[in-house]
C-alpha cells in the first residue's frame, strides 16, 4: 500500500526488492485478446488512448473495461486507438508501449527468489483527478469522476463511493490516488543513486487523511 503513516510523511522509506524484468516485442498485437490471456496476479489496467483514458480491473468473470460501460465518456480499446497500457497489482506489473507501428512490453516482478537483480525501491501516491463522485446506476465496479471548471471526467475502478457527497458535490481533496513503485540503482560511474524505471502496484482510496503526492 502507498498510504503513508503518519510518522513516515515527508520521508521516503526505500527497501529491498528482489525484482525480476523482462521484455519483448508483441506481433500482431490485439489488445483485448493479449488481456483475456492476462490474469493472475494482475488486477488493474490503465491504458492511454489518443483522445482520452480506459480503466479496467479484473472480476471472477474475465476483465471489465471502462469503455465497455461508458460509452462514450472512454476511447475504444484498439489497436489503432492505443498508445499504452499497463496492468498491474502489488507483485507486478506488464507494461506495453507503442514504438512506431509495433507495440512493446517491460514486465516487473517483485519477490521473485530466483532472479539475480536486486533493487533498491521506494513507494509514492500519486493524486488522481476527480473531487465529485458519481456510482453509475446498476453497478458497482466504475465511479465517474470529474475535475475542475472544464469538468474533466474519467471512470475508475472502485467499488464504492466512499465518503463523496451523495448529491455528487465537489470535495475540497482529491481521495483517489494511484501508486507507483520507484526502482533504484547505483551508477557504477558516477557513485550516485539514480531511479532506474517505475512502475503501478495499487489504486487507493482515501478520503479522510490529507494526501500526500501529485496530481496525475
Amino acid at each position: 500500500m502507498c498510504k503513508l503513516p503518519e510518522e513516515e510523511k515527508g520521508k521516503v522509506t526505500i527497501r529491498p526488492f528482489q525484482t525480476k524484468v523482462t521484455t519483448q516485442t508483441l506481433s500482431n498485437f490485439d489488445p483485448r485478446n493479449w488481456l483475456k490471456n492476462q490474469q493472475t496476479p494482475y488486477i488493474y489496467l490503465l491504458a492511454h488512448a489518443f483522445d482520452g483514458v480506459i480503466w479496467g480491473k479484473r472480476g471472477d468473470g474475465g476483465w471489465q473495461l471502462s469503455c465497455d460501460l461508458t460509452k462514450p465518456a472512454s476511447p475504444n480499446f484498439t489497436q489503432d486507438e492505443l498508445l499504452e497500457l499497463r496492468i498491474f497489482s502489488p507483485e507486478a506489473e506488464i507494461y506495453v508501449w507503442r514504438e512506431d507501428q509495433l507495440f512493446k512490453s517491460r514486465t516487473i516482478k517483485d519477490g521473485v527468489t530466483d532472479s539475480e537483480n536486486r533493487y533498491e525501491a521506494y513507494d509514492e501516491p500519486q493524486l488522481l483527478w476527480g473531487t465529485k463522485g458519481q456510482m453509475r446506476p446498476g453497478q458497482n465496479t466504475f465511479v465517474r469522476l470529474e475535475d475542475g471548471s472544464q469538468g474533466l471526467v474519467h471512470y475508475v475502478p472502485l467499488p464504492t463511493l466512499g465518503n463523496f457527497p451523495k448529491n455528487n458535490e465537489p470535495n475540497t481533496k482529491r481521495p483517489v490516488s494511484l501508486c507507483i513503485r520507484h526502482y533504484v540503482r547505483q551508477d557504477s560511474d558516477t557513485g550516485l543513486a539514480r531511479v532506474t524505471m517505475s512502475r503501478l502496484f495499487d489504486l487507493t482510496f482515501d478520503l479522510e487523511e490529507e494526501a500526500n503526492g501529485s496530481q496525475a
